[in-house]
């Protein structure tokens, strides 16, 4: 839930819908990497087997993913619900802080295997 007015200046989210599974995006990495001239397993191993938080390599997820990318934007109170398994960031705020609320729901025990230590550094520090 934004806490306060968010757009993609001030932090909006970004969702790209289909990246849950490798299988589900693996035609438009496929025909991205034809288009652009970049090797198939380039992109699969950044996108899905370097320990990442989709923060860097800005350029190429918008090359591959960009026609597919969900940005939330919205007023103060705003809430949404996203399967977090797929691939999602909070956009960097440029012109004022973002303020947001969430929590994590789900079945089990969460995995936090394979997250990366720079990631969990915004959240702890």
């Amino acid at each position: 839930m934004y806490l306060t007015d968010t757009t993609t200046e001030t932090g909006a989210h970004s969702f790209l819908p289909g990246t849950q599974r490798v299988e589900s995006c693996e035609p438009l990495m496929r025909r991205k990497a034809e288009e652009l001239g970049i090797d198939y397993e380039t992109i699969r191993a950044t996108v899905f087997e370097a320990p990442n938080d989709c923060y860097g390599n800005d350029d190429l997820y918008e090359a591959v993913f960009g026609e597919i990318k969900l940005t939330v934007e919205g007023p103060a109170g705003l809430a949404f619900l996203e399967d977090n398994s797929g691939l999602h960031k909070g956009i960097p705020p440029r012109s004022e802080p973002r303020l947001c609320f969430w929590a994590r729901f789900g079945i089990g025990q969460p995995d936090w295997t394979g997250v990366s230590p720079r990631a969990w550094k915004k959240f702890v520090a």
